[in-house]
């Protein structure tokens, strides 16, 4: 049975924010709380509390999570450092867990390889030494159907282009939007004993395991088409990493991205994690579709 807790969601508006949201009322169970900008104007279902202020108000945060059993946080990249704010309000109520933004790589494996790790580390160490709060990093690798859209997998499904990265054909662990939000259900649906064994430690979760040529060939039948309908390039891994390098030196995030892509197919340490995935079978939540996920995807291009 599904235990109850009062949770509180910074970015309960976003792409992952909305569907977290809805697979945690589905729960029936849980008391959740919006925290939202003064300013904003995103609705909610008449169940959520909604909580508006300034998130530089460190009274108001910490007013508003003291009593919580759950900090979830999730902010969009430009606003990372806004979990920070978050975070230390957190620890200042004595909010028990804190999912922080993790929703992606297992940082320590890649502390050095993106931007974006190094202080994700950092806010683990800081929950951690808090004494008061733990953290639960939600690991869910690349978004497989967010990612199809972007263009990040080094497919333009609309242009019918693929760069198909030639010496890196490892599988790699990867799950969708709906998955992760369904993961963090889940788990935080869990009867305390469980649950508290996340305590400081990380939930894994993935839809699929797939090399890039196994996602092309999904995005091919997807959109009915064959190798004769895209215009189809290889180039050497190790060659597109390196000219990246320069671009990220010069600010380019979306070639820092490219970078890690390519060199998780490279079968880089925490690519893939299928040995520590949970089974979420087990709570109920069925296995996906491949087809029917990537035919999703490519439906709104």
């Amino acid at each position: 049975m599904a235990e109850g807790r009062k949770i509180a969601i910074a970015g309960a508006g976003g792409n992952l924010g909305k569907p977290t949201l809805k697979a945690l009322l589905s729960k029936g169970v849980h008391t959740i709380t919006a925290v939202q900008r003064a300013e904003s104007t995103t609705e909610f279902p008449p169940e959520v509390i909604v909580k508006k202020g300034s998130f530089t108000d460190e009274s108001f945060l910490v007013e508003t999570l003291r009593g919580q059993d759950v900090l979830i946080v999730i902010v969009p990249i430009p606003n990372m450092d806004l979990g920070d704010l978050f975070i230390k309000a957190a620890i200042e109520a004595g909010v028990p867990y804190i999912l922080p933004t993790e929703f992606g790589v297992d940082s320590p494996k890649v502390v050095g390889e993106h931007s974006m790790m190094g202080p994700k580390v950092a806010r683990r160490n800081l929950i951690e030494k808090s004494g008061t709060s733990s953290w639960i990093a939600v690991i869910s690798n690349f978004w497989l159907d967010l990612n199809i859209q972007i263009g990040l997998w080094g497919f333009d499904v609309k242009g019918r282009k693929a760069e198909l990265f030639r010496g890196a054909d490892a599988k790699i662990s990867t799950t969708t939007l709906a998955r992760t939000s369904e993961g963090v259900a889940a788990l935080l649906s869990l009867p305390e004993a469980q649950l508290a064994q996340y305590k400081n430690k990380s939930f894994y979760i993935s839809s699929f395991e797939l090399s890039q040529k196994e996602i092309f060939g999904a995005i091919k039948n997807a959109t009915g088409t064959t190798d004769a309908d895209w215009n189809v390039t290889e180039k050497d891994a190790t060659e597109i990493i390196r000219e990246c390098d320069p671009k990220i030196k010069a600010g380019d995030g979306f070639a820092e991205w490219t970078r890690l892509f390519v060199m998780f197919f490279q079968g880089m340490d925490g690519s893939n994690y299928e040995d520590k995935a949970v089974d979420l079978s087990k709570y109920g939540v069925p296995a996906e579709d491949l087809g029917e996920v990537v035919y999703r995807s490519v439906a709104g291009l």
